[in-house]
């Protein structure tokens, strides 16, 4: 799967070249690591742990140490599933406001120097710390 490129969607087929559209392998990326961490582990069947545990955290007071567990959680996520990147600890940051965090993700493309970065929206609510 290294360097390899995702079928677009949702405007799948050319119909005036009669080809099968790609998405650009930053577009691919970017898309798998949202796939990664928004989907469930155990949401998938057949494949029960594919996707991230970050909706445990919902309903958690949004502390430091939540924030590392969370990070943690993505690198550890990411590191598993999507072979094509390198990310660290440090390539990560949250933000959060009233309705959702805001998680940036930098990497590094696998035996290279190339540099990408997505941002990654989660649907979950995080009460603000008391």
């Amino acid at each position: 799967m290294l360097y390899t490129t995702s079928i677009t969607h949702p405007k799948m087929f050319s119909l005036i070249n009669g080809n099968t559209e790609t998405d650009s392998l930053d577009i691919s990326i970017n898309r798998s690591i949202a796939l990664i961490l928004l989907t469930a582990k155990g949401e998938v069947f057949g494949n029960p742990d594919f996707g991230s545990d970050i909706r445990k955290f919902l309903f958690q007071n949004y502390t430091d140490s939540m924030r590392d567990l969370l990070i943690d959680e993505i690198v550890e996520s990411i590191s598993n599933w999507e072979d094509r990147i390198v990310i660290n600890r440090s390539d990560i940051s949250i933000e959060q406001d009233d309705l959702a965090l805001k998680i940036h993700i930098s990497y590094t493309l696998t035996n290279s120097n190339i540099r990408g970065d997505t941002d990654v929206y989660t649907p979950i609510n995080f009460p603000k710390e008391v």
